[in-house]
């Protein structure tokens, strides 16, 4: 399960990417902010918080968040450090049976994996999402640790 999500952590940094290639590359530019975004800001602490996209379900049973600096106003990503859940429901029979094969599971109507940190990449209103559902909170401990392992394995 745990090639399954870096392999949607490593697909979601890529639609991220996609966004920023249409700009310029110079210093100062936005594609330059993306590159330069960390984790910043206060925490944002969850508790039971559950997000859907598509055919995964995040559960953040309890941690915290710290968003990443934000891109020309835009919050694009954040990282948690806590409990958490991930769910994916495979679209077709034969992409469970590919995950299965893959992970060296029997097919399932519902992958699950269990998760203490990750590294979320968005271009929607999920930060407002996380924000409308947290409590200030210490921002995680580890948030740049767990970033910076994350861009090394992108990289």
């Amino acid at each position: 399960m745990r090639q399954l999500a870096a392999g949607i952590r490593f697909a979601s940094f890529l639609s991220v990417a996609a966004l920023a290639t249409g700009v310029g590359l110079a210093d100062g530019s936005p594609y330059a902010s993306l590159r330069a975004a960390r984790p910043a800001g206060p925490g944002l602490a969850v508790s039971n918080l559950v997000l859907e996209r598509d055919a995964f379900r995040f559960r953040f049973e309890a941690g915290s968040f710290q968003m990443l600096s934000a891109v020309e106003g835009r919050t694009m990503g954040a990282v948690f450090s806590g409990q958490g859940t991930m769910e994916l429901t495979p679209a077709s029979e034969a992409e469970a049976q590919h995950f299965a094969m893959v992970n060296g599971e029997k097919p399932a109507a519902v992958f699950t994996d269990r998760f203490q940190s990750l590294v979320l990449l968005f271009g929607d209103g999920t930060a407002t999402e996380i924000e409308s559902h947290a409590t200030p909170g210490p921002a995680p401990a580890a948030a740049r640790k767990i970033w910076d392992d994350f861009s090394r394995k992108q990289r």
